[in-house]
């Protein structure tokens, strides 16, 4: 045991014992370039619309989802409207109309998110069970505030 310590062998790298000549081989020489194995692909994002309609469509809608209280809410969907777009079928716009001033609006939005979460799960539940209790605590209209209600209990 005493031999085999006294006379170790040489240590290159990480703990590699060196081969016979001294040098350790060169990575390119033992392993492929992986360059070679895979062929490259290039992938071209998709150009951005130019379209004054579709610019003029986003940037409305972008002012919805971001709107915070429910007269910045209103005030968005009103210069959507008016601008003579239509509202997409998807979550997050419903869920920012249940801000709206306009009742008519509302119950659409409720109607559309029973439809849409009768497809897919809630993305946003503790803020669309929020905005239902609000909309079912201060609507005038008894159909607005059954209609929330019943979207609510759904929810569970």
């Amino acid at each position: 045991m005493k031999e085999s310590l006294s006379n170790p062998a040489p240590r290159v790298g990480r703990g590699r014992l060196a081969p016979p000549g001294g040098r350790a081989p060169e990575l390119g020489a033992v392993a492929p370039k992986l360059t070679k194995l895979f062929a490259t692909k290039i992938v071209t994002p998709k150009p951005p619309a130019t379209d004054a309609a579709t610019l003029q469509r986003d940037r409305l809608l972008s002012a919805l989802l971001a709107a915070q209280s429910p007269s910045s809410v209103t005030a968005a969907a009103d210069a959507l409207f008016a601008a003579g777009y239509v509202l997409p079928e998807e979550q997050e716009h419903q869920l920012q109309m249940l801000a709206h001033a306009d009742e008519a609006c509302v119950m659409s939005a409720i109607g559309a998110l029973a439809a849409l979460l009768g497809r897919e799960p809630a993305r946003r539940r503790p803020l669309l069970e929020q905005r239902l209790q609000h909309v079912e605590d201060t609507a005038e209209d008894p159909a607005t505030r059954a209609a929330a209600a019943a979207l609510r209990r759904s929810l569970h």
